[in-house]
């Protein structure tokens, strides 16, 4: 087969939006967070049972018995809105743009996400995580010589609710 050089994505920015989980994957409202540095890193991992038996050295089966998948973001935008995000505060947390209280003691909460880039040729692609939660957010600086950001790692899970049996949809178009 021959190389299609217009099939090799370069440079290729993307948009990331975080809006409130809607069962049924249906479309939620989301909001872009602005700009990010260093790009969103989609890792995924698989974790595996190895089957051995006395008779072979080496494992004969490799079974899948746990997937996780994270998304790994530097927001540069350091809003309220976007803090209450990566808080995992509920919407009633941030009072107009002025104030946002932080509750230690929150449930869980969880995000639709989308992100929308460069695709194959002159596409775009768009991948939505239909259940998200924050799984980490770093050090949230105050310092002279560096802009203040907001790395998060998302972590996905899986989305039951709905048709179809995905939780992570690639769509080109």
């Amino acid at each position: 087969m021959a190389p299609t050089v217009s099939k090799i994505l370069v440079g290729a920015h993307a948009t990331l939006s975080i809006g409130a989980y809607v069962a049924s994957k249906g479309a939620g409202t989301l909001t872009e967070v602005g700009s990010t540095l260093g790009g969103v890193q989609i890792d995924p991992k698989t974790e595996h049972y190895m089957v051995e038996i006395d008779q072979r050295l080496a494992a004969v089966a490799a079974v899948p018995k746990k997937r996780e998948v994270e998304v790994k973001v530097k927001l540069m935008e350091a809003t309220l809105a976007n803090l209450q995000t990566a808080l995992a505060q509920v919407a009633g947390a941030l009072s107009g743009t002025a104030t946002l209280l932080y509750d230690l003691s929150a449930a869980e909460l969880y995000y639709q996400v989308q992100l929308v880039g460069k695709g194959a040729g002159a596409g775009t692609r768009t991948v939505t995580f239909w259940k998200a939660f924050i799984k980490d957010l770093g050090a949230w600086a105050f310092q002279k010589d560096n802009a203040q950001s907001l790395e998060l790692t998302l972590g996905i899970c899986e989305e039951t609710t709905g048709s179809g049996v995905d939780s992570i949809r690639v769509v080109d178009t």
